[in-house]
């Protein structure tokens, strides 16, 4: 019989968890569970809260970790898991199962919920936690700034605070589970099995090259005291790290030119465009760099502190700081549902935001390696350090890297949910889809459009979300206002179904009801909330919708607003629209297709490591092909159950290191 125990502990170790990530704050030499609060019961009624502390911990969790009966329920259940992973000794590198476990912080996320759980108690209207927490915690957790530590010794009446607060968030926990439980049926359909794939890819962590994260730091510490020795030497500068020195010089230089001209003691103006001239910090270096009135001499200085900003060595340091002692394997990088749209979001290394490659295919990587691990490292440039982030990710010996890539998802599920089916057509044979769009746009035959295929790619990956002229502008689209309108109303009309779809979804999402195509539908839940429900039985939720007057192009607009789910029970909001709504939507969708990728990838034995967006890493040795088979690309026996008529194709590659063809 299935026996439920709500669980928190509280634990100290000299590993800080916030940098070093909560696999290697476990491996701490002086890692300790202070205490340990727990309730049983089937529905977490059945008795009081219990307290354990120091010794008394170890018997009782390798008890509750012997019967197999035992579900844990907890917050941050990740967290727990790996508490008894280290008690109960498990070998390096494997974990407690995760199916024995169920993460309330996962399903607040899951229902559009703040993750925390004093926040998550605020916005389900539940007990909530001690405000005093996090000074306990502060206190008892971690060393303080002198490296001391406190006990229940030498802290006695805190300590019995802590014991208190530790008690009161197990009764918190219990209650925001009942809540979810009760009025939203807890995880929505199958995210509890995502949720179970996700934490044994964290688990198996990724490779990184340590050597090279070093050497990329030892290089880009180089470019950077090098410009600021030319700073020093073109400005005649004491200091060239000085925001205060090199704002001067700037100033004087441009002073002098006429460029500028002051208001106050510190405080400068463009004359022509009224832009404030009072610091050099990133942004600033950017704008004058683009103006071409600035003297050669500044010039000279400022591409000189932009490469000195520009050399960062964050994430060669996210590598070592994230990276275990032993296998050298970056584990939980991937954050489960870190997007309102169901999306993961990075942590720590942050692969989703990672620079592009520059080095080209993996000969060329491979050079750039050897060159920076060689005496010529000092010799490459900011451009040539890019590359080296991506390939501090690396395969095991003897394997390869397969990296696979749903091909342009986004544009596939959006025509497939508005059922422009010209869109879909296109993909299933196999066309540009680029230059299938500039031939409807313009009228002219599939051939002729290739000579307007970069017209064709900038309007989809611009205008598929209700864009117009400045979406446009930011993918690269040049032209007049009146001529990119001109390219707006054509893809518009090339598109009449999805431009329907922003309507109908926006009107359906107003009136709290509605079918929206063929796949969608919007619900009105308590409080004004609303949830469109997807293809996949999942939703996703807005808290507090509502509309506010705003003024726009010159007339008063009654726009929605709903809460951050963030910070439900605080005062933040967020603006949204059809087309905004469409995106939310139709990154969900992907993202649901890349779960059901991801559950058939961990039971075939692909070994993903990692996934960015809609792109996914293996180190199993399979090939692209199966890979593509595994992640459901359409014709699989594996492609998503829910999703007919949606066509899904993916590409990929093999290599010993990351990179992005």
């Amino acid at each position: 019989m299935q026996k439920k125990l709500y669980i928190d502990f509280e634990t100290f170790s000299d590993v800080d968890l916030k940098t070093k990530g909560a696999y290697n704050y476990m491996r701490g030499a002086f890692w300790e569970a202070l205490i340990c609060t727990y309730r049983w019961g089937e529905d977490g009624e059945d008795g009081e809260t219990q307290i354990l502390q120091g010794a008394d911990i170890i018997p009782f969790v390798r008890e509750t970790h012997d019967d197999e009966d035992v579900v844990f329920i907890a917050h941050n259940a990740a967290f727990e898991r790996l508490v008894y992973t280290t008690i109960n000794d498990y070998p390096l590198g494997e974990f407690m199962p995760p199916e024995r476990f169920i993460d309330t912080m996962a399903m607040a996320r899951c229902l559009g919920f703040p993750g925390g759980l004093g926040n998550l108690a605020k916005a389900l209207g539940v007990e909530e936690k001690d405000s005093a927490g996090t000074r306990l915690i502060n206190m008892f957790c971690v060393p303080d700034k002198r490296g001391h530590r406190h006990t229940s010794q030498s802290r006695p009446e805190d300590w019995k605070r802590f014991c208190n607060y530790a008690i009161q968030d197990v009764d918190t926990l219990v209650a925001v589970h009942k809540a979810m439980e009760e009025r939203y049926g807890g995880f929505p359909p199958g995210e509890q099995q995502v949720w179970y794939v996700d934490q044994r890819i964290n688990d198996r962590g990724i490779l990184a090259d340590v050597k090279l994260a070093r050497r990329g730091i030892e290089i880009a510490e180089a470019i950077k005291n090098s410009s600021l020795r030319g700073i020093e030497q073109y400005a005649k500068l004491e200091n060239g790290r000085s925001q205060k020195q090199v704002f001067g010089w700037v100033a004087d230089q441009l002073s002098a030119s006429g460029i500028i001209t002051q208001v106050e003691e510190g405080v400068y103006i463009f004359p022509d465009t009224g832009e404030p001239f009072d610091t050099i910090d990133k942004k600033m270096v950017s704008y004058l760099l683009e103006r071409d009135d600035i003297p050669l001499v500044v010039r000279d200085v400022l591409n000189l502190r932009a490469m000195s900003n520009a050399a960062s060595v964050a994430k060669f340091n996210a590598y070592l700081r994230l990276a275990d002692p032993f296998g050298h394997r970056v584990r939980g990088a991937m954050q489960f549902f870190g997007a309102h749209t169901g999306r993961w979001a990075g942590r720590g290394v942050q692969f989703q935001n990672l620079p592009r490659n520059t080095a080209g295919g993996e000969e060329e990587t491979e050079a750039l390696v050897e060159k920076a691990m060689s005496n010529e490292g000092y010799d490459l440039t900011l451009d040539d350090l890019k590359p080296l982030i991506r390939a501090c990710v690396m395969a095991p010996e003897g394997k390869e890297l397969t990296v696979c890539d749903y091909s342009a998802i986004e544009a596939r599920v959006i025509a497939w949910l508005a059922g422009e089916e010209w869109v879909l057509e296109a993909f299933r044979e196999g066309r540009d889809i680029y230059v299938e769009t500039a031939s409807r746009m313009f009228h002219v035959p599939y051939e002729e459009a290739k000579a307007l295929r970069s017209k064709g790619k900038v309007a989809v990956l611009a205008l598929g979300y209700n864009g117009g002229v400045n979406a446009l502008r930011v993918m690269g689209g040049e032209g007049t206002d009146e001529e990119l309108q001109e390219l707006v109303w054509a893809w518009r009309a090339a598109n009449p179904n999805i431009a329907r779809f922003w309507k109908d979804l926006e009107s359906a999402f107003r009136h709290g009801y509605g079918k929206v195509g063929q796949f969608l539908e919007v619900q009105s839940g308590a409080n004004n909330a609303r949830r469109i429900v997807l293809p996949s039985g999942r939703a996703v939720y807005y808290h507090e919708v509502h509309t506010r007057p705003m003024m726009k192009f010159g007339k008063v607009f009654q726009v929605l607003h709903f809460k951050d789910p963030k910070n439900i029970s605080g005062g933040a909001w967020i603006t949204t629209y059809g087309g905004k709504l469409s995106e939310n939507v139709t990154q969900a969708v992907a993202r649901d297709v890349l779960a059901n990728a991801l559950i058939n990838l961990e039971e075939h034995g692909a070994e993903v490591v990692a996934h960015v967006h809609d792109e996914v890493i293996c180190q199993s040795g399979l090939s692209v092909d199966r890979v593509a088979e595994l992640m459901g690309v359409s014709g699989s026996p594996f492609f998503p159950a829910w999703a007919e008529g949606l066509p899904l194709a993916a590409a990929g590659y093999t290599c010993k290191r990351y990179r992005k063809e």
